[in-house]
């Protein structure tokens, strides 16, 4: 369990894979977004039982989609501050529903 200004993320690991992740109503990839907090809180429970697959990649591969629209939207975050035509750019969290695996 990750907790982060009152949001609360789980993720579940079998076999060192990634199998389940949730953050409020998302669930799978999309729930990965934990990725971008700077900071939080987490606990480890080894004593976990069955649980749903929701994730479907690999864990390599949902690290580097999080890790890369993360990157995507600092970038965005300082061309919108920067840049007098743009207005507020895109959070992570409300373009990371949308993976594109």
């Amino acid at each position: 369990m990750l907790t982060h200004d009152g949001e609360r993320s789980e993720m579940e690991f079998h076999g060192g894979r990634l199998v389940h992740a949730t953050l409020g109503n998302l669930y799978g990839e999309a729930a990965c977004i934990v990725v971008g907090w700077d900071e939080g809180a987490f606990l480890i429970d080894f004593e976990c039982g069955e649980c749903p697959q929701t994730v479907t990649h690999s864990t390599q591969a949902v690290l580097l989609e999080a890790l890369r629209r993360f990157d995507e939207s600092q970038r965005d975050h300082v061309t919108a501050k920067h840049s007098p035509q743009s207005s507020c750019a895109a959070s992570f969290a409300q373009v990371a529903p949308a993976c594109g695996f």
